[in-house]
């Protein structure tokens, strides 16, 4: 029996496929690199492992399309809505895809390396092991997206929603995250060295056992966050607000702490060798067994109301 609506998608696409009453699966036979799909209705469709390179996706519908292993390289997905699709292996190295949809899609270990995902949507989508090096995020929203184990090495991703992502273990050195909304995130074991947040919100964050050395942490709100075996050496926390923070057996060797508020913050074998404390505010601070701290230290510290039990 004959898939009619297999049948009205088909017939949807271009002149050289129209009228034809191919099922969807027929589809990973057909040639489609460099296509004209523009507008098109392909929800479910079966493209696993096909060639669209370089394929015109603009405002396209692939909810629920299975494109796993697809070669999607150079092609343009604007606005499209690829809601719950499954991307897995799949490589879109230089596509274009501002404001796409990728809410709840299926991504783990796909290529998106200088891909633009300007203001795309990616909400609960599963990027595990996946790599979007050099790729664009501004204003992309990533709202409790899975990232774990995933390379975002120079993505530049200023003003992007990252609230909650889970990024245990992935690697975002030399980042671009200005002003990024990053409550809740999990950045355990993650790599974030020389990357920039200036400005972000990582309130709540969990970092442990991250390394963030020579990180721009400026004006960044790190309040409640989990700060346990973190690298920080060389970080510049000017003006940062670090209050209530906890950092177990943390490094802030060399840090920048100049104007940065650390109210409440609790240290607990904290290496603050060479630290920078100018204007730094550190009121009913608690310090545990410190590290690296010199006699003067210790005496202009206690000065300032800060608790320090050795």
């Amino acid at each position: 029996m004959t898939d009619m609506a297999a049948v009205a998608r088909a017939e949807q696409l271009p002149a050289q496929y129209a009228g034809s009453r191919h099922s969807l699966k027929d589809l990973t036979d057909t040639l489609l690199q460099g296509a004209d799909l523009s507008g098109q209705d392909l929800t479910q469709a079966v493209l696993t492992a096909m060639d669209l390179s370089g394929a015109d996706l603009t405002a396209v519908c692939l909810q629920d399309a299975h494109m796993s292993r697809c070669n999607l390289n150079g092609a343009s997905l604007v606005g499209s809505d690829l809601t719950a699709v499954s991307l897995e292996d799949a490589t879109l190295i230089g596509g274009i895809c501002q404001g796409a949809c990728f809410d709840r899609a299926l991504l783990r270990r796909s290529i998106l390396v200088g891909a633009n995902l300007s203001e795309a949507e990616f909400s609960d989508a599963d990027l595990q092991g996946a790599d979007l090096s050099y790729s664009v995020l501004r204003r992309a929203s990533l709202a409790a997206a899975t990232l774990t184990n995933a390379r975002l090495h120079r993505i530049r991703a200023s003003g992007a929603e990252l609230y909650a992502i889970s990024a245990r273990a992935a690697v975002l050195t030399e980042a671009a995250l200005q002003g990024g909304d990053l409550r809740l995130a999990n950045f355990a074991e993650a790599d974030l060295g020389d990357a920039d947040l200036t400005k972000a919100n990582l309130h709540q964050a969990d970092l442990t056992d991250a390394c963030c050395d020579r990180a721009c942490l400026r004006q960044v709100n790190l309040g409640r966050a989990k700060l346990h075996g973190t690298s920080l050496v060389g970080v510049d926390f000017r003006q940062a607000n670090l209050s209530r923070a906890r950092l177990t057996k943390a490094s802030l060797v060399g840090a920048n702490l100049t104007g940065a508020c650390l109210d409440r913050a609790v240290f607990h074998q904290v290496n603050l060798r060479g630290v920078m404390w100018c204007q730094t505010s550190l009121k009913k601070v608690r310090m545990y067994q410190p590290l690296g701290l010199t006699r003067a230290e210790h005496g202009w510290l206690r000065s300032q109301g800060v608790t320090i039990e050795d």
